[in-house]
């Protein structure tokens, strides 16, 4: 005899659990208003992913024009805070999308 798992949905906003449907596909949102929170922060991410990504350019041409060894690891440093921070803003996006399971 063979045990199928059952899996609870949750809302990937607010975690409230979701009742899956007889078809189609299931639902990451419980309701409009979560759906809406997570687009209006998907777009907040992305302006903010695209602001690191030019801030990161501008760096790396600063250390590649910079005069000194010092200058050019202060500017290594930023570009390194700036990289970390996209890379937490890219978990973020992943959480919206697919409650992190993806990859």
């Amino acid at each position: 005899m063979s045990t199928a798992t059952v899996t609870r949905l949750r809302c990937l906003v607010c975690h409230r659990p979701i009742e899956r449907p007889k078809t189609g596909r299931p639902p990451s949102y419980c309701g409009d208003s979560c759906r809406r929170l997570a687009e209006f922060e998907v777009r907040r991410v992305e302006r903010r992913l695209s602001k690191l990504e030019d801030l990161a350019s501008d760096a790396r041409i600063q250390a590649a024009t910079a005069p000194t060894e010092s200058v050019r690891d202060l500017h290594a440093r930023y570009l390194d805070a700036c990289s970390a921070e996209s890379d937490r803003l890219l978990a973020r996006l992943r959480d919206l999308f697919d409650g992190g399971e993806g990859a």
